[in-house]
């Protein structure tokens, strides 16, 4: 339904508003001699082997005849890229894009497009036609430099009012072939030209305004429109022009019948014929009449991606979709299954719902083997170790080999007819045999490398090997590497026994005095001058021991097959200091027990064993004073005895003189026992003065680095010399 609303009160108004919309928007005046763009989606999708690599991205690919195109979008744009004349591809954020495509000489065209991640779809952009091609469409390109200050640029084609913006240097006008009239005016000024044109006719004009003002308008005072709709963003011709989308105003629109038409999809067409008025302004509200129904569209099974008329537009199961009446070719693809083409009709207010059923083009194969593991490769893929079973295998011939270490490979073939399930068991035949190598030392590391490579330490038995010849080497430190070669047949047991020979060294030990015990590695071996064979290779602990010397030590390394020396100068200092020590601890504690300890720095040990002969003494001290006590009152009971002449008394003193003897017998034990004591005491006291107090026999380190200075007695040269162990090295320098 359409009404007219009659606006001459606001006339001044509207006026008001065209001039500053003519200014702000120049397009819309000159809008009957633009041409327009349509999309058209390819169907094949225009992609070819493109690969979409962001995850979160989707490409656009536009094919285009129209040059240069131009792009905005709601959503914004990654980059733009141009490979060839006439293809773009629009790098877009996944999801709901509003594209609009632009071009000189031509109305902006905006497109909304669902873009999934990673996908990519195409298009082609061309010129609307309407009677004649794009190509055929003559073009006047007018030239002027605008400068600052300049007034606005108004004029007339044909005397249709244009509102023109010179900001790029030039405007460009693309009307229909045949005889034109362009005037253009500023600030009083005019340039005017009749043009001639053939279809598909370029002219270029520079524009050089002449002198002088006019005095009356060149053009008839133009109208304005306002239409609304009850469907909002309806796309709006006049004279099959397009003009934008509801709701729109237009300013500036040159008095005149017009053929206006309001398009959206989903929605029937309305067609009115209008008449627009010089200093007139009318408004149009239309309610277009929805012309679409509902498709609901699935399939059995569902994941296939759905085609209509050639564009991709999801994967069932598809939510709900609004189309326009009219017919549609579905096309539905998934792997493994037949493609599925149906045509349908929908009407305006139906309600579709398609359920699809898919032909699968595939059936099922199983694979097991004895012994288990086997690896299975299907067409040159490896699909898994039996025992398998791979569901979706398409339907046709197929090679299948399996193998596994150490048996044979076997290879087979298969045809598989849709939806047919096949089983195929294999006994494998084995090919291997065992190996055993033993030897010593245990513990070895082993390599094998020939068929197979490993690795592995003795003893190695048992295992099992492809068929073959094998380079063995065997290798323990300390020992001489031992290379050698076993072959294994299949179904026998080969056997390789080894023994590492020990690398050795030999070792001369010597020492003056002659006579040292030597002791390596804490084994006593010989006394010096001695030498020691097969000595193992590493190192090793040297010990040289002479009585009333200091014991030597030193740590030396033996390598294999070489002559190591070790010859030293026996000290015996240390050792008489030490036996000094010794005595002297042995005479303190000879004349007070535990002295010598105390002398030499053991003031526990010395306080012990003080502790004990003291206390030894004082017990046998105590025991010989109550024995004496004892001896007394035995003494006194005795005389009773002898002198008493009542029987009874005589038993009573006899008994208490039998009792003080039992005592006397116990406390003189005691007192032995106690003296005997502490003479034990004194003379372990000695023993332990004579082999402890002074501390261990003295020995000589060389395990540590030793720095000593020398001089050439003169004070010319001065010698530094560094010693570990029994190397020496001196440096010298002249002073």
């Amino acid at each position: 339904m359409t009404t007219a609303i009659n606006a001459q009160p606001r006339l001044l108004a509207i006026l008001l508003i065209a001039v500053v919309s003519c200014a702000m928007n120049p397009l819309l005046s000159f809008s009957a001699e633009l041409g327009e763009l349509q999309v058209t989606p390819l169907p094949d999708d225009g992609r070819g082997a493109f690969v979409v690599r962001d995850p979160k991205a989707a490409v656009l690919v536009v094919q285009t005849t129209v040059h240069p195109l131009s792009f905005e979008c709601n959503m914004g744009i990654i980059r733009v890229d141009n490979p060839a004349a006439g293809e773009y591809r629009l790098h877009l954020f996944a999801g709901t894009n509003l594209v609009t495509f632009k071009a000189d000489g031509y109305l902006p065209l905006r497109e909304r497009f669902f873009l999934e991640a990673k996908s990519a779809i195409a298009v082609r952009v061309s010129a609307l036609k309407k009677g004649i091609s794009d190509e055929e469409r003559p073009e006047i390109k007018l030239i002027y430099q605008l400068i600052p200050g300049d007034a606005r640029i108004r004029g007339t084609l044909d005397k249709r009012i244009l509102n023109l913006d010179f900001t790029n240097g030039f405007i460009l006008l693309r009307p229909e072939a045949g005889e034109h009239q362009v005037r253009l005016v500023k600030a009083g000024r005019i340039w005017e030209k009749a043009f001639q044109l053939a279809a598909g006719e370029k002219v270029q004009e520079t524009v050089q305004f002449s002198e002088g003002a006019i005095t009356e308008a060149p053009e008839e005072r133009p109208g304005g429109l306002y239409i609304t709709s009850t469907i909002p963003s309806v796309r709006v011709f006049l004279n099959d022009v397009y003009q934008g989308l509801t709701p729109l105003t237009l300013d500036s629109v040159q008095a005149g019948a017009y053929e206006m038409r309001l398009e959206r999809s989903l929605f029937q067409s309305q067609l009115m014929n209008i008449v627009v008025k010089p200093l007139d302004y009318a408004a149009y509200e239309v309610r277009l009449i929805p012309n679409f129904g509902v498709v609901r569209i699935d399939s059995d099974p569902p994941g296939a991606v759905v085609q209509i008329d050639g564009a991709e537009r999801g994967i069932t199961p598809l939510d709900p979709q609004r189309m326009d009446a009219g017919s549609y070719r579905i096309r539905m693809i998934r792997s493994h299954y037949a493609e599925r083409d149906s045509i349908i009709e929908v009407k305006s207010g139906d309600s579709l719902d398609l359920r699809i059923p898919l032909t699968p083009r595939f059936g099922r194969l199983v694979f097991t083997s004895d012994p288990v593991g086997a690896s299975v490769t299907l067409d040159g893929r490896k699909v898994g170790n039996t025992p398998l079973s791979c569901d979706t295998v398409a339907s046709g011939d197929h090679q299948i080999i399996v193998s596994l270490t150490h048996y044979h490979e076997t290879e087979d073939q298969v045809r598989l007819a849709d939806g047919e399930d096949i089983q195929r068991d294999y006994q494998l035949s084995p090919n291997f045999g065992i190996a055993t190598i033993t030897g010593t030392p245990s513990g070895a590391a082993l390599t094998l490398e020939g068929e197979e490579q490993l690795k592995a330490t003795l003893p190695f038995e048992g295992q099992k090997l492809s068929p073959g010849i094998y380079r063995v080497t065997v290798e323990q430190e300390g020992y001489e590497p031992l290379h050698d070669v076993i072959v294994i047949e299949s179904n026998r047991t080969d056997s390789l026994l080894v023994d590492l020979k020990r690398q050795t060294g030999t070792l001369k030990v010597s020492s003056s005095p002659q006579g040292a015990t030597i002791w390596l590695d804490n084994l006593e071996v010989g006394s010096t001058p001695s030498f020691l064979h097969d000595v193992p290779t590493g190192r090793h602990s040297l010990r040289l021991d002479r009585q009333g010397y200091d014991i030597v030590e030193d740590t030396l390394q033996i390598d294999n097959m070489e002559l190591t020396s070790f010859e030293w100068t026996l000290s015996a200092e240390g050792t008489r200091i030490w036996q000094a020590k010794r005595i002297a601890g042995v005479v303190r504690s000879a004349f007070l027990p535990g002295l010598g300890q105390l002398s030499h720095h053991r003031p526990v040990r010395g306080a012990l064993w003080l502790a004990a002969f003291s206390g030894s003494l004082a017990l046998a001290f105590d025991a010989q004073r109550a024995h004496q006590t004892k001896q007394g009152i035995y003494d006194r009971e005795l005389e009773a005895y002898e002198s008493t002449d009542t029987p009874s008394a005589a038993v009573v003193h006899y008994q208490r003189t039998l009792t003080v003897y039992d005592q006397m017998r116990d406390l003189d034990r005691k007192w032995k026992i106690y003296l005997g004591s502490a003479a034990g005491i004194y003379l372990l006291q000695l023993a332990d003065a004579w082999f402890f107090s002074a501390g261990e026999r003295p020995h000589t380190s060389l395990r540590t680095l030793q720095l000593g200075v020398t001089t050439d007695g003169s004070g010319g040269m001065i010698g530094v010399v560094f010693q570990f162990g029994n190397t020496a090295s001196e440096w010298r320098m002249q002073r």
